[in-house]
C-alpha cells in the first residue's frame, strides 16, 4: 500500500526535475519521476489533462481553472517519517510551480501552499477606477423558473463560481440573512419566493449579482418590453490571475446552457469606482447598451462572448453556423476576453434588422446638466411582437 497525494494544477512547469527538491536524485521512468530512498520510493506522475467533472468539489472551490493532475505516492505506507516529509515537500514545490492545490485523499483535505490564493485582490487607491466584467443573460422563461430551478442555479454557482454565492442576502441594506447560518435550502426558497430586487453580497472578484425574474415579461406600458435577466459582475483583474480566464469561460458556458437565454453576453464596463465590496458609478462610468431587463434588440457591438437561443439563433444564421452548441444554446467567444473585443471579429456584424437602433449616449439635459440618453426605439425585426396598439414612445 502507498500514501497518496494529488496536485491539481492550473498550469504545467516546463521541467519538473528543476522544481522538485533534490532534483538530481530523481530518475525518469516512462512518464514519471522516481525518488529512490532504498527502503522506500516516491513516484511523481503526470501531468494528466483533466476535465472539470474530474476535479473534486473541495479542490474546485479552493482554486479556479484546474486543468492538470500530478499524482504523487509514497511506498510503502509504513515508510519512515523522513520519507513522509519528502513527500510533502515535493507536493508543495510542484503545487507552487504549477499554481496548484494539494489534495490528500486519505483525509479528503485540500491545502494551498503559501503564496497560492484563489484570488488576490489588487491594491487600489480609492479614486482609481477599474473595469467590471459583466456576464449577462436575458430570457423569457426556461429552467430557472421551473420547479427546482433555483436549486439547480445555486448548484451551478457552487460548482463553477462559488465566489458568486451570497455571504449575505435579503430585501434591504444591510441584508438580514447570512448564508453560512441560514443555509442552502433557505436561500433557494427565498429566491423562488422573491417578488422584488434582492440585496446580494458576493465574494471578490465577484462584485455584484443581480436576479430580475420576479415580474412577468412582456410589454410594460410606456416602459417598453421587459425580459427576465440574470447578471454577474466581476472585477476584471481576475482575468490576469492564474486559472481565472478558463474558469470564467467554463462558468459562462454552463450558466448559458442552463438559463437558455434568447441573448447573453460578456462585456467590459470601464470607469467603475471602488466601493467596499462592490462599486459605484457616475457619468464617467461606461453603461451597458442594454438597460437592465428592458430589451430593445441585440447591441450594435456585441460583447466578447455571446450566447443565442430561440428566436435569435434562427434569425442570425452566420452566428449559428460558427457557434459551439451547448444544449439548446449557441455560443461564440473570443479566444481571450479583452476590453473592446467583440464576437463580430468572428461572426461579422449583427444583421441590421436585429440590432438596436442606436447606442445609449450622454446628452445635454434641459436643466443644463448631463444625463444618459437611452435607446427607446425598436429594430425592424423584433421577434417578441410589436408594441400593443395605443402604446407610444
Amino acid at each position: 500500500m502507498s500514501y497518496d497525494l494529488e496536485i491539481w494544477a492550473t498550469r504545467t512547469p516546463e521541467n519538473l526535475r528543476s522544481v522538485v527538491p533534490d532534483g538530481d536524485r530523481w530518475v525518469a521512468r516512462g512518464e514519471s519521476l522516481v525518488l529512490d530512498g532504498g527502503s522506500w520510493q516516491i513516484v511523481l506522475g503526470g501531468p494528466e489533462k483533466v476535465e472539470d467533472e474530474d476535479v473534486p468539489d473541495n479542490v474546485r472551490s479552493a482554486l479556479p481553472g484546474i486543468r492538470w493532475l500530478y499524482p504523487l505516492n509514497l511506498e510503502p505506507l509504513a515508510a519512515p517519517a523522513a520519507a513522509r516529509k519528502s513527500l510533502k515537500s515535493t507536493a508543495k514545490a510542484v503545487a507552487v510551480a504549477a499554481h496548484g492545490a494539494v489534495h490528500d485523499p486519505q483525509e479528503d483535505a485540500v491545502t494551498l501552499p503559501s503564496g497560492i490564493k484563489r484570488y488576490a485582490a489588487p491594491s487600489r487607491e480609492k479614486d482609481v477606477r477599474f473595469d467590471v466584467l459583466t456576464l449577462g443573460w436575458w430570457f423569457l422563461g426556461g429552467p430557472l423558473l421551473e420547479p427546482g430551478g433555483y436549486s439547480k442555479f445555486i448548484g451551478l454557482l457552487e460548482r463553477f463560481l462559488p465566489d458568486a454565492l451570497p455571504r449575505r442576502y435579503g430585501t434591504y441594506e444591510p441584508p438580514q440573512f447570512r448564508f453560512e447560518e441560514s443555509g442552502r435550502d433557505h436561500l433557494v426558497t427565498y429566491l423562488a419566493e422573491a417578488n422584488s430586487s434582492i440585496v446580494w453580497y458576493p465574494t471578490k472578484p465577484v462584485v455584484s449579482v443581480g436576479l430580475g425574474a420576479y415580474e412577468p415579461p412582456g410589454w410594460q406600458g410606456r416602459l417598453g418590453f421587459r425580459s427576465h435577466r440574470v447578471e454577474i459582475e466581476l472585477d476584471s483583474a481576475a482575468l490576469n490571475q492564474p486559472g481565472w480566464p478558463d474558469q470564467l469561460v467554463a462558468s459562462w458556458k454552463e450558466i448559458s446552457a442552463f438559463l437558455k437565454p434568447f441573448y447573453g453576453e460578456v462585456r467590459f464596463l470601464g470607469g467603475c469606482i471602488p466601493s467596499r465590496t462592490t462599486y459605484c458609478s457616475d457619468f464617467y462610468t461606461e453603461e451597458s447598451p442594454t438597460k437592465s431587463w428592458w430589451w430593445r434588440g441585440i447591441p450594435r457591438k456585441p460583447g466578447c462572448a455571446v450566447a443565442l437561443g430561440d428566436p435569435y439563433a434562427s434569425l442570425w444564421p452566420e452566428f449559428t453556423r460558427l457557434a459551439e452548441r451547448k444544449g439548446e444554446t449557441c455560443l461564440v467567444t473570443l479566444p481571450q476576453w479583452s476590453k473592446g473585443g467583440s464576437i463580430q471579429e468572428i461572426t461579422g456584424p449583427v444583421p441590421e434588422g436585429l440590432m438596436q437602433r442606436w447606442t445609449p449616449e450622454m446628452a445635454q439635459a434641459s436643466h443644463g446638466g448631463w444625463s444618459m440618453r437611452w435607446n427607446t426605439e425598436y429594430p425592424p425585426v423584433f421577434p417578441f411582437g410589436g408594441r400593443p396598439e395605443g402604446i407610444v414612445e
